[in-house]
């Protein structure tokens, strides 16, 4: 019997009974469905690769929780450090064939650039939030956000904290 063998084998007999688990628990730490999809599947590959240091002897239970709580953590580690692209110059088209801009969407004209479906949601939220979400789709900084909100007297201090806030309340 060769290893992959093996290893299929103890993943099959102790891991697969407790999917279900492992789902919840990734769940539980996740922010939307999507991440928590990505999460059980890189779970699942990491757990397989490591299954032949599971001990039969102990409850299986907790091991999968520390391997997953690891994984995750590690995930949002290596995703915080990621550099993205800066779409401060990015251009799109607009159906003038017109170049436009991000850094040109001003937070009182975004309704040409959305859906009727998203400009109805952003309707609904409060206007400190709209605008921390409109800006975030600009491309702006937290500390232009924040500067923003603060020049608009939609927050009381220039700081990022409540950028942050109205940005997660705006988002849920």
């Amino acid at each position: 019997m060769n290893i992959e063998q093996s290893k299929t084998e103890l993943f099959n007999k102790y891991v697969l009974p407790e999917k279900d688990f492992i789902y919840r628990v990734c769940l539980k730490h996740s922010r939307s469905e999507y991440e928590c999809k990505e999460f059980y599947s890189e779970v699942l590959f990491r757990i397989f690769k490591a299954i032949d240091t599971y001990n039969p002897l102990l409850h299986i239970r907790p091991w999968l929780y520390t391997i997953i709580t690891r994984i995750i953590g590690r995930s949002r580690t290596k995703f915080q450090r990621m550099n993205f692209i800066d779409i401060e110059n990015l251009q799109i088209p607009s159906d003038e064939n017109e170049e436009v801009y991000f850094r040109d969407l001003r937070t009182d004209d975004y309704k040409q650039f959305f859906s009727d479906d998203i400009v109805e949601a952003l309707g609904m939220i409060k206007p400190a939030s709209r605008k921390a979400l409109l800006l975030q789709q600009a491309g702006y900084s937290m500390d232009e956000i924040a500067g923003e909100l603060y020049n608009s007297r939609l927050i009381k201090s220039n700081s990022t904290v409540s950028a942050r806030y109205y940005l997660r309340v705006g988002q849920q």
